[in-house]
């Protein structure tokens, strides 16, 4: 069975990051060719250039690592190493979480021991393949809470796949 993907990659932000040197690189030597400035000013700008690179480059790591790669396909949930049957998923439920145009998504599930636990991930673009994975969810366990998830006014349901 064909696994089908409805977490965001995020991993490609770290790309954004070379527009980013590469506008910082030339401002420096836009400021230092234009008028003879002092060296320490543009020591102080190349090393508060670089710390803001640092910061932007652990920021994306941090949300690669919070945000697991979720897969189903027709019994199983996979997210980051882990596996849920979809008999076991008790809710899913969009948070109040917004980030890149997104709601966080939140997946409560029952493991082996009969303990409750949760995770929660932001879905792709227009949200695609979350409606089959609730119907897919409807259709092994129908006493699971199922929001229904919106899009600004719009109900996604209503979106195509």
């Amino acid at each position: 069975m064909k696994r089908r993907r409805i977490s965001v990659l995020i991993e490609y932000g770290y790309y954004m990051l070379i527009p980013i040197a590469l506008v910082g690189i030339i401002n420096i030597i836009a400021i230092h060719s234009k008028k003879p400035i002092n060296v320490s000013v543009t020591v102080w700008l190349a090393l508060a250039f670089l710390s803001i690179l640092c910061v932007a480059f652990y920021l994306i790591r941090y949300l690669i690592r919070t945000n697991p790669k979720v897969k189903f396909d027709q019994t199983t949930l996979y997210y980051g190493q882990n596996e849920v049957k979809l008999k076991s998923v008790s809710s899913l439920k969009m948070t109040g979480t917004y980030f890149m145009n997104r709601h966080k998504i939140k997946i409560c599930f029952i493991d082996a021991e009969g303990e409750h636990l949760s995770f929660t991930f932001y879905p792709r673009i227009l949200y695609l393949n979350i409606q089959d994975l609730i119907r897919t969810i409807e259709a092994q366990n129908p006493n699971a809470k199922l929001q229904k998830l919106f899009k600004g006014p719009f109900l996604i349901e209503k979106f195509k796949n």
